[in-house]
């Protein structure tokens, strides 16, 4: 028997070691999406919040059949990652019917056949670059309507302040000098503190910024293309010719299609790791912040919606 399932069988019989052994397992849930489904950084943490409130259960519901309690906790894992990735992709496509309507749709006819091609909505106005997307901002709204019932008296607690900074840095493009100065008199935070690792995320999402940027005009290179071998398609009396423009067209296609998902890649907002580091602030109590922001966000949204 391997130390760790001893130590569980303990748990279960005595209720002792149970810090250590939670400690254990938090570790290992914690690794576990990085390993098996290459999430982000940010998602092991939301992963191990949204798994966390199970542990218990977890420990008392295995039973020593011959394999070890690893086993049976990866079996576990495995099916609450998938749950966990369901539930955080439900909830991107509900922050993103904030975005407009697809802004270009072009339909070409060949061979009686339509086929239609929808260039997405810029992630960032090249004119408005210090602004995040239409679903990040509408998502700050919503938590902001929130925090902005907070009492005066009530946003230099402890835990409120750490929130309004968090949710504030995550928007760190929409701040200015005057902000900054208003947002540590608001919190109680050290006003240079805060302004050391405001510049430090800004700087970070010029970077990105710079990437969208670069991978927009590549997305639209090659829209251009596909549209201009559909019409030489249609003009063409080679069926030879004809050929390799379809072939010409296929590859601008898979070059379109990778534009928009390295798009999809980049970050739109400075990450948890990020904020953590800028504010020296605990990542964990960085990820607990923003899960109970997105929490309080959600229940918001169905309350209105009722």
């Amino acid at each position: 028997m391997d130390p760790l399932t001893g130590r569980v069988l303990t748990y279960q019989r005595t209720g002792r070691g149970s810090t250590e052994l939670f400690s254990e397992i938090m570790r290992r849930v914690y690794v576990y999406p990085t390993r098996r489904f290459g999430l982000r950084e940010d998602d092991c943490g939301d992963f191990l919040l949204f798994f966390y409130p199970r542990i218990r259960l977890t420990l008392l519901r295995f039973e020593n059949r011959g394999k070890p309690f690893a086993s049976y906790l990866y079996t576990t894992l495995k099916y609450q990652i998938r749950s966990y990735i369901a539930i955080r992709n439900r909830e991107k496509i509900r922050r993103a019917t904030a975005d407009s309507p697809a802004v270009c749709n072009t339909v070409f006819i060949h061979n009686d056949q339509i086929a239609q091609i929808a260039e997405n909505p810029p992630l960032y106005d090249h004119g408005l670059a210090s602004h995040p997307p239409p679903s990040l901002r509408a998502e700050i709204d919503e938590v902001l309507s929130v925090l902005t019932a907070i009492p005066r008296s009530r946003a230099q607690t402890g835990a409120n302040a750490r929130r309004i900074v968090i949710m504030a840095m995550k928007c760190c493009l929409r701040l200015n000098d005057a902000d900054i100065a208003e947002l540590a008199v608001v919190t109680g935070f050290d006003e240079d503190r805060l302004h050391n690792g405001w510049l430090e995320l800004r700087a970070c999402m010029q970077v990105r910024l710079a990437r969208i940027a670069m991978l927009q005009d590549r997305r639209s290179a090659a829209f251009f293309q596909i549209q201009y071998a559909h019409m030489r398609i249609r003009t063409t009396p080679s069926p030879q010719m004809a050929g390799k423009l379809k072939r010409i067209l296929e590859l601008h296609r898979a070059r379109y299609r990778r534009a928009g998902r390295l798009l999809q890649q980049v970050p739109l907002a400075p990450s948890n790791i990020e904020i953590s580091r800028a504010l020296g602030i605990p990542k964990g109590s960085v990820d607990s912040t923003v899960h109970y922001l997105r929490k309080v966000a959600a229940q918001e949204g169905l309350q209105s919606g009722d």
